[in-house]
């Protein structure tokens, strides 16, 4: 993990240097992959904060939002909030994804139901 995310933090740091550069798929495409493997690692703040920053500069960017780029950065972002225990704002990002890639609702509003259920086991 440690080369990985040096590795992706060298080329974040290239790309975020230029301005033409900073908000191309490449950049977007470096933060997501660095946000799974800060994921993985369980750094979960720091992979949502990956997360979030890929969404912006998706949001951001021109033309629009590339689906397949968002759904990786959507899927970071609630799986993140997930792990850190904040159920609303991980429903947030899943109904997020779900605009940008109707092809998953399904599994998207599965996943929605669970955290619901979840947040209200959580009330007393």
């Amino acid at each position: 993990m440690k080369d990985k995310e040096k590795f992706l933090c060298s080329v974040i740091k290239v790309l975020s240097a230029d301005d033409s550069l900073e908000a191309s798929s490449a950049a977007v495409h470096a933060r997501i992959l660095r946000a799974i493997a800060r994921f993985d690692a369980g750094l979960y703040r720091e992979a949502l904060e990956d997360a979030e920053k890929a969404t912006e500069l998706l949001l951001t960017s021109p033309p629009s939002m590339d689906p397949v780029l968002a759904s990786k950065a959507y899927r970071v972002e609630a799986d993140s909030h997930e792990a850190l225990g904040n159920f609303p704002a991980a429903i947030r990002a899943l109904k997020k994804w779900a605009v940008f890639n109707p092809l998953f609702r399904t599994k998207i509003n599965n996943e929605i139901q669970c955290l619901q259920q979840a947040t209200n086991n959580l009330k007393p």
